[in-house]
């Protein structure tokens, strides 16, 4: 029988306070917590490490594997790739969410991934929702607030950060994500029919291209693109969506630890944590762009 499977690289240093919140969302959505795979990465505050074994204990959810360096993107791939080849199936489908995306499905898991076998289609990919605070700064997380609700506002920075704006919701067991999680990588593809059509990335399609904008024109980074209407738009005519919830507590340090790392190691994505920093900075501390009456364009 197959097994649907919950894959995640979840970082303690700087995402513990959504661990909980996690874990109960994809619990809810019919995850069993024997099928969560786990890489935990620490490397900031070991004390971290016991923290979030703490929190995983209360769920009976032990973690497949305890990542104690520097995070770095192609590490976590590897890891997770081998995880993925000891614990799914073929036949097994995997959510793999990073530690800070939610996502929103069309329909239950049970009944989706059923559909989903019946007409051959063997992966889905979901819009990126920044999802904000009311003013647009970055807050801390409450334990016991529901966390849409302390973060109601929804954004589009896939232009702002220079990133396509959609990432791989899930896949058949027999299928891998790409470095990034944002596509099925590319020694896949030829395999691959997503849930849109086809093996071309959400992004390439004209949905994406209505929803998100030209990726490759690399437009400039408008909020009045993305408004309520905008991602009614999107669960009516996709469904997916992966909420984003980055901006919160040490997202600045996490930047500029980033920053860091793909400088060391001469990385391309150096460029969109460096974008993000010096946007927060020159806008008031704020991710939501200010009228000229210094009231925040979409209040």
């Amino acid at each position: 029988m197959k097994k649907i499977y919950l894959a995640c690289c979840f970082s303690l240093d700087f995402d513990l306070p959504l661990l909980r919140h996690f874990i109960n969302y994809y619990i809810s959505l019919g995850i069993k917590p024997e099928n969560f795979l786990f890489v935990l990465n620490v490397f900031v505050d070991n004390r971290n490490l016991k923290k979030g074994l703490d929190i995983l204990s209360e769920y009976n959810i032990f973690p497949k594997d305890i990542w104690c360096y520097e995070y770095e993107s192609e590490e976590k791939w590897q890891r997770i790739h081998m995880i993925l080849n000891k614990h799914v199936l073929s036949e097994d489908w995997v959510i793999h969410p990073d530690s800070d995306e939610f996502f929103q499905f069309p329909m239950d898991l049970n009944t989706l991934t059923a559909a989903m076998d019946n007409q051959n289609l063997n992966a889905a990919q979901a819009f990126l929702v920044d999802r904000l605070s009311s003013d647009g700064k970055i807050k801390n997380i409450e334990d016991d607030v529901d966390l849409f609700s302390q973060f109601p506002q929804k954004a589009n920075l896939a232009n702002l950060i220079g990133i396509a704006g959609v990432k791989l919701a899930m896949y058949k067991g027999y299928l891998r994500a790409n470095n990034g999680s944002g596509q099925i990588h590319q020694q896949c593809l030829s395999n691959t029919r997503y849930t849109h059509g086809g093996n071309q990335s959400l992004h390439q399609t004209d949905l994406g291209k209505k929803i998100m904008g030209d990726y490759s024109e690399k437009r400039k980074y408008d909020p009045e693109n993305f408004n309520e209407s905008v991602y009614q738009v999107i669960c009516m005519q996709h469904g997916f969506i992966a909420h984003h919830f980055k901006w919160h507590g040490t997202v600045l340090e996490k930047l500029k630890q980033r920053v860091e790392t793909y400088t060391k190691f001469r990385r391309p994505q150096l460029i969109q944590s460096e974008r993000l920093l010096n946007f927060y900075k020159s806008n008031d501390d704020s991710f939501l762009i200010k009228d000229k009456k210094g009231e925040h364009a979409d209040e």
